[in-house]
């Protein structure tokens, strides 16, 4: 009788965990896959797909990554990811997701459900104002094409935000801006990087969504990217970046 009952416990505990994967998104690590778990068993399906989806783009970007297949804190390893122990996509408060488990041979990333629900309330927040996250992504496209060097000088201030800057400043500081942002090579922002703030803020009079857009360059000395972050924020129908911050 103890043998049976210690039997139903292992199949239980098995489907539970496979039930919590999420195959259908997935990522390489010098040739080692990896899908993703959740810890939030009721976690929609289509919110977890746009968690990976989301997860795997910051990843995508720059990133220099180690698995560490030794046990740790309840896990089976956890992965070094350069650049993305403090992300700079998202509040620090949140850290991003680098244990994993592995479940029926398969490499599991574990996301735990205090980040999924942060991704759960970001959604419902650009849900409620599309125009706004598809027209940051075309902001930071700006960014990353050769458009940057047809923009006229009387269009500048349409792109980044100084306080109190005249329209002179900017017609004046047109080449300048220019070649600093196309010093840089840009990310699409994630959806955790979007937050809204009163007036004041950086300096800016009125109430406003801002956005971190990252960017990395290549550094000669450790001779590998680092990533660090611009502001931007949504403000009458337009994204402006705030480059002094």
């Amino acid at each position: 009788m103890r043998t049976v009952l210690a039997f139903c416990v292992i199949i239980t505990l098995a489907s539970a965990s496979m039930a919590d994967l999420y195959t259908e998104r997935s990522f390489a690590i010098t040739g080692t896959n990896f899908v993703f778990q959740f810890e939030d068993s009721t976690l929609s399906v289509s919110n977890r797909q746009r968690i990976a989806d989301d997860i795997v783009m910051i990843r995508n970007f720059g990133v220099s990554s180690e698995i560490e297949n030794d046990p740790i804190d309840g896990f089976d390893g956890y992965i070094y990811d350069d650049n993305l122990e403090d992300p700079p996509y998202f509040d620090s408060e949140l850290k991003f997701p680098r244990f994993f488990n592995v479940v029926n041979s398969t490499n599991a990333l574990f996301i735990q459900k205090s980040l999924s629900d942060a991704y759960t309330n970001a959604f419902v927040f650009l849900d409620s104002d599309t125009n706004m996250f598809l027209s940051a992504h075309l902001f930071v496209e700006a960014f990353a094409s050769n458009r940057l060097d047809s923009i006229p000088s009387n269009q500048i201030y349409r792109l980044v935000y100084y306080p109190n800057a005249s329209p002179q400043r900017y017609e004046n500081k047109r080449d300048r801006i220019v070649s600093e942002l196309k010093c840089q090579t840009y990310g699409h922002p994630s959806a955790l990087s979007f937050h809204q703030t009163g007036p004041g803020t950086n300096g800016f009079p009125h109430a406003a969504t801002w956005m971190r857009v990252p960017c990395k360059n290549w550094s000669r000395f450790g001779h590998k990217y680092q990533i660090s972050i611009f502001h931007a924020f949504w403000y009458d129908g337009m994204w402006r970046l705030y480059p002094t911050e």
